[in-house]
């Protein structure tokens, strides 16, 4: 996994869009540590994201211009990636991964949630 997963699955490329060099940063280092990946330097980081064809640093350096961070219902998550992610970190929350492979209409997260919900309701019960 690496910086190329994540523009794929996390951002839009799109002329006229713009992010925060901060915001897009620690979005990545957020996706990072949940993908179990080493978070690079943000010199690293901005190194690697200048040579994506689109994608220009701003004249004063904080933004990045030709992308944005994805909407929810833009997110195009790697279903092999977090297959493996939910199978050793969160087995319990498996069914609801595959509930969502299977019916796309309801985002990811409100399945996991809505699971997640159900057990501690059910624990309390």
């Amino acid at each position: 996994m690496s910086l190329s997963a994540y523009i794929k699955e996390s951002t839009v490329t799109e002329p006229g869009a713009r992010m925060t060099q901060r915001g897009l940063y620690e979005s990545f280092a957020k996706w990072c540590e949940l993908h179990l990946v080493d978070v690079p330097s943000k010199h690293a980081f901005t190194k690697q994201l200048l040579h994506r064809p689109g994608i220009v640093s701003s004249p004063c350096r904080t933004y990045y211009l030709g992308l944005r961070l994805a909407a929810p219902n833009e997110i195009k998550p790697n279903e092999t990636i977090y297959r493996e992610l939910f199978t050793r970190r969160a087995p319990g929350l498996l069914p609801a991964f595959e509930t969502w492979v299977l019916d796309k209409s309801r985002p990811l997260e409100l399945i996991l949630l809505d699971s997640v919900l159900d057990r501690i309701l059910g624990a309390t019960s």
